[in-house]
C-alpha cells in the first residue's frame, strides 16, 4: 500500500469501523494505512486498539515497530521488529523496518544488510525499492538509487514517493527541466496546480540568494 492507495483505503476502513467497532481487522489495516501516510501516532493508536480487541501481538509487531520508527524511536523499533517478535510471514516488512531504523542511527552497513534481506523476501514491493533508492542516494550510490527508483515505479506506477525520488535523481543529474515531468506526475493527483507551480518554482531557486 502506498500513499494514494492508503488515502482511498481510509474512507472504506472508517466505514467498516463505524459498522462494527469491535472488528479487529479494520483497525489493523487502518493502522497500516496511517503508517503509509507517515502518521506513526495514529498508526500506533489503531494497532493498539486491534490488540485490545483480541488480535495477537505477533501479527502487528512489525507495524508497531514502523509506528515507533516514524515517531523518532529507531531503537524501540528495532526491538519490536526482531524476528522472534513477529510472525515469519511478515519478516520482509520487518527487515525493511530494521533497515530504516539502522539507517536512522547511521549504521549503514547493518541497514544495507537488512535491505538486501527485505529485497530477497519481497522483491516486488514498490515501497521497499523506494526506501532502498533513498538509502542508496544517502550513501552516495546514485546509480544504485536510480536502479531502485526504476524498480519502484515499475512495480507500482502510482507510487508518488517513487516518482518524487526519481524526480530528485533526475534533477541532480540532468537539471530541473528534465525532472519537472516526474514531479508533476507525482503531485498532480494530490495538489492543486497552483501549488505545483509554486513548488517547482521554489526548486528552481535552490542555489540562488533566496535559498542560500
Amino acid at each position: 500500500m502506498v500513499r494514494g492507495e492508503a488515502r482511498a483505503a481510509r474512507v472504506e476502513l472508517l466505514n467498516a469501523i463505524k459498522a462494527d467497532p469491535n472488528w479487529t481487522m479494520p483497525h489493523a489495516v487502518m493502522g497500516s494505512a496511517n503508517l503509509q501516510l507517515g502518521d506513526g501516532l495514529a498508526g500506533e493508536t489503531e494497532l493498539k486498539r486491534a490488540i485490545e480487541l483480541g488480535m495477537p501481538v505477533k501479527q502487528v509487531s512489525h507495524l508497531l515497530a514502523h509506528a515507533w520508527l516514524l515517531q523518532g524511536d529507531p531503537t524501540r523499533a528495532l526491538e519490536l521488529a526482531r524476528p522472534v517478535a513477529i510472525e515469519p510471514r511478515f519478516e520482509g516488512y520487518a527487515a525493511r523496518v530494521r533497515a530504516l531504523s539502522h539507517s536512522a542511527e547511521n549504521h549503514y552497513s547493518d541497514a544495507a544488510r537488512e535491505f538486501d534481506k527485505a529485497a530477497s523476501l519481497t522483491p516486488r514491493s514498490s515501497q521497499l525499492w523506494t526506501d532502498i533508492g533513498r538509502f542508496r542516494f544517502l550513501v552516495g550510490n546514485v546509480v544504485g538509487a536510480a536502479d531502485a527508483a526504476n524498480k519502484a515505479v515499475k512495480f507500482n506506477p502510482k507510487n508518488i514517493d517513487a516518482m518524487m525520488l526519481t524526480g530528485d535523481l533526475v534533477r541532480g543529474q540532468y537539471g530541473l527541466s528534465a525532472s519537472i515531468p516526474w514531479f508533476e506526475r507525482g503531485l498532480a493527483k494530490y495538489m492543486p496546480i497552483t501549488a505545483i507551480t509554486c513548488w517547482i518554482g521554489a526548486l528552481a531557486l535552490i542555489g540562488t540568494p533566496f535559498f542560500a
